[in-house]
């Protein structure tokens, strides 16, 4: 939920953790500050959003178990048939209970996959990109963007959705989308810290106030998994100009 401090601001509160945890994150979020230039990067959608191919990019290190562990600053494609067969999880700290039973909590690849067929895009790429979002090194991570965008523009790739999975991930996603936004592809973060997406000045945002490890919602609710990752898609198509934050109006409730 996102609430308005005396001063007018946003404050991002975290109703479903117990309250040293949630008084931890509400610190954090009140207190975070970025130095981020002054510009937005903007790459608009080069095409109708259903003659393009996307890509899904996960900040929760996810990876096959028989894979070696994700490098500093690694963005690894990993083909996303791989991902569903007994995943690990490279992000300390991270509560993945639900995702090790259902990836689509923090990655979407079922309502991407079921977009395709519904013809609201035209390809989503072979590949999911996976990183350990905990980096402080902003040099290393731009420089592993960089990389990872040309990959994806040389698959053809229009447009990139990237899940912040951790608290720390918002701003690594952030980063990330910033980057490959200069780099010539469209992008959408689903952010879980409001005030991150603001500090950042990212291209295209949306906020969810989820838990961190679920921003899509708990294990096996598959409606409510395609309708944020329809949201996000539709704000991909009908954002104008960079630097706007659409705040999805989904309220937390875990599975029963």
């Amino acid at each position: 939920m996102g609430e308005r401090s005396g001063k007018g601001e946003r404050v991002t509160r975290f109703p479903f953790y117990p309250p040293e945890m949630r008084r931890l994150y509400e610190v954090y979020a009140a207190d975070y500050a970025f130095e981020t230039p002054a510009s937005v990067p903007w790459m608009p959608l080069r095409r109708d959003l259903r003659d393009c191919k996307i890509a899904l990019l996960t900040t929760a290190g996810v990876r096959p178990k028989s894979a070696p562990p994700l490098r500093h600053a690694e963005i690894r494609p990993i083909p996303l048939a791989d991902l569903a067969r007994d995943p690990a999880f490279d992000l300390d700290g991270l509560d993945v209970d639900d995702a090790r039973r259902d990836l689509n909590v923090l990655l979407p690849v079922d309502p991407a996959i079921d977009s395709v067929e519904k013809r609201r895009v035209r390809e989503l790429d072979e590949d999911a990109l996976s990183m350990v979002g905990s980096i402080d090194d902003v040099g290393a991570l731009e420089r592993s963007a960089a990389d990872a965008a040309d990959r994806l523009r040389g698959r053809g790739v229009d447009a990139v959705v990237l899940v912040a999975a951790g608290h720390r991930c918002n701003q690594t996603a952030g980063l990330v989308a910033r980057r490959m936004e200069r780099a010539g592809l469209s992008t959408m973060c689903l952010m879980t810290i409001r005030e991150v997406a603001q500090a950042l000045r990212l291209p295209r945002a949306a906020f969810i106030n989820f838990p961190f490890g679920r921003p899509l919602g708990p294990a096996f609710v598959s409606p409510l998994h395609r309708q944020i990752a329809g949201d996000l898609l539709e704000a991909l198509r009908r954002l104008d100009r960079p630097g706007k934050i659409v705040d999805l109006p989904y309220a937390w409730q875990a599975a029963a």
